[in-house]
């Protein structure tokens, strides 16, 4: 009997979990990688709508009879994976961007000392 009053109490925090841990993720990103940016506000905006995923699953978790809790959820848990989606794109896009101009600077600075560039 205590068992299931315990699973009761405990499944929405367990299920909030979930979606704030991603939030979580996308936080740390941001103080790790120290984007600036369009890419900070991105990864921003992913990390706040996991942060209301994660309350709108945990009411759903206690009200499983309000549907529109469920489709709420769902739909900005959606929005939060194409904030992150977008986030890694960009990030990569950025560092690939950067290795390109730091190559060409170092073939130019090797041309240049070589005697070959003009």
């Amino acid at each position: 009997m205590s068992d299931d009053r315990e699973e009761f109490r405990l499944r929405p925090i367990v299920n909030a979990s979930y979606p704030a841990t991603l939030a979580a993720l996308s936080l740390a990103v941001i103080e790790i990688t120290g984007v600036s940016g369009i890419s900070r506000y991105i990864l921003g905006s992913g990390a706040l709508t996991f942060t209301i995923c994660a309350f709108t699953f945990f009411f759903y978790s206690i009200y499983p009879t309000r549907r529109y809790l469920w489709s709420a959820t769902a739909i900005i848990f959606i929005i939060g994976l194409i904030f992150t989606l977008l986030a890694v794109l960009l990030l990569t896009i950025l560092c690939e961007l950067a290795c390109i101009v730091k190559c060409a600077r170092l073939v130019q600075s090797f041309l240049l000392y070589s005697g070959s560039y003009a």
